[in-house]
């Protein structure tokens, strides 16, 4: 999986952005030391590294590929040349990268077209598409290890915060615009309208919106805090999202 002349390049690479908050091995003793949470500690790591053997001990780097520079997919594809096509080739870059040391594969996944999620395998450039057989047998090999279902939970992460988007989008105006309406209410008047929207609304309308708009936000906040777990930047790209599609 690693260029022949890729190893000390893959080394500084990972120490690099592990450094800049943007890699994060998480089954590694570093991790857990820093990291203890209550349902996975440091005692659980010990325990399982003598139970499925020293492969177990970082064998998982979770990647977070959002405001990387093109030098910086070009260095991946220098230590990891099956990554050309997913970095450098592909109209959807990935929004990470879960790369499996003891199995020598490399997911992509991110959001594509109409925020949907998309997954593939780097090395075939083959996606993963939920019911197909390919599927099944890839996450099975691929998360062997994964003792805290941290692929799968991020992948439902992902594609939990890109159907909010689909569905924010589909509601007029934003949140703060309709709850300040809400609250200056003139009961005497029958209909408003939004910023950038031509259509009249009624209160009883625009309490619908109030409440759709919560249930999505606090639907999504699930999302939003598992990803923040392991990178807390992730909040400010959100954030972005989100005045795109309300603004």
């Amino acid at each position: 999986m690693i260029s022949s002349t890729g190893t000390l390049k893959a080394m500084h690479l990972i120490e690099r952005l592990e450094g800049e908050g943007h890699l994060v091995d998480v089954y590694s003793k570093k991790w857990m030391a820093e990291n203890n949470f209550i349902n996975f500690n440091h005692e659980d790591h010990q325990r399982l590294i003598q139970k499925y053997g020293p492969q177990f001990d970082s064998h998982l780097l979770l990647v977070y590929l959002v405001d990387q520079d093109y030098e910086t997919f070009q260095d991946f594809v220098d230590v990891y040349p099956i990554l050309k096509r997913a970095l450098i080739d592909n109209v959807y870059q990935p929004t990470f990268l879960f790369i499996n040391l003891e199995t020598k594969q490399i997911l992509c996944a991110g959001l594509g077209r109409r925020s949907s999620l998309f997954v593939f395998d780097a090395k075939t450039n083959k996606s993963l598409l939920m019911g197909e057989k390919f599927y099944e047998d890839y996450l099975r090999q691929f998360t062997a290890l994964d003792y805290q279902n941290i692929v799968l939970d991020m992948l439902d992460a992902l594609e939990q915060i890109g159907q909010s988007y689909v569905e924010l989008d589909k509601l007029p105006g934003s949140l703060d615009e309709v709850e300040q309406i809400l609250a200056s209410a003139d009961f005497a008047r029958e209909v408003y309208t939004l910023k950038n929207d031509t259509v009249e609304y009624s209160l009883g309308e625009l309490e619908k919106f109030e409440s759709r708009y919560k249930e999505i936000l606090d639907h999504q906040s699930e999302g939003i805090d598992l990803i923040q777990r392991y990178f807390p930047q992730f909040k400010s790209h959100h954030e972005n999202m989100l005045s795109l599609l309300t603004d």
